[in-house]
């Protein structure tokens, strides 16, 4: 969940960039989409849902917010989600 929403991950990429933040922590956001810090890489959310409809993440996310349930690192994300997202 972000700050105590549920909002469901529709699309992401792991990008070939680190984070010295901690996971979870909304690193970057611009139309391209928002980056977030995992374990091992960013990761770039471009979809999501929030309350069942479909909206841009960068409405959704404010840099240096975190996320309360990351996922470890985004080899994680590619087995939960099939390559494509995950739930956060």
């Amino acid at each position: 969940s972000y700050r105590g929403e549920r909002v469901e991950i529709g699309a992401l990429s792991v990008r070939d960039e680190s984070s010295s933040s901690p996971p979870g922590t909304v690193e970057a956001v611009s139309d391209a989409g928002v980056d977030v810090a995992s374990a091992d890489h960013l990761v770039r959310i471009t979809s999501c849902r929030k309350e069942g409809r479909r909206v841009d993440p960068e409405s959704v996310f404010e840099r240096g917010g975190r996320f309360t349930r990351p996922a470890l690192k985004t080899d994680d994300l590619a087995i939960s989600a099939g390559g494509k997202g995950a739930g956060a």
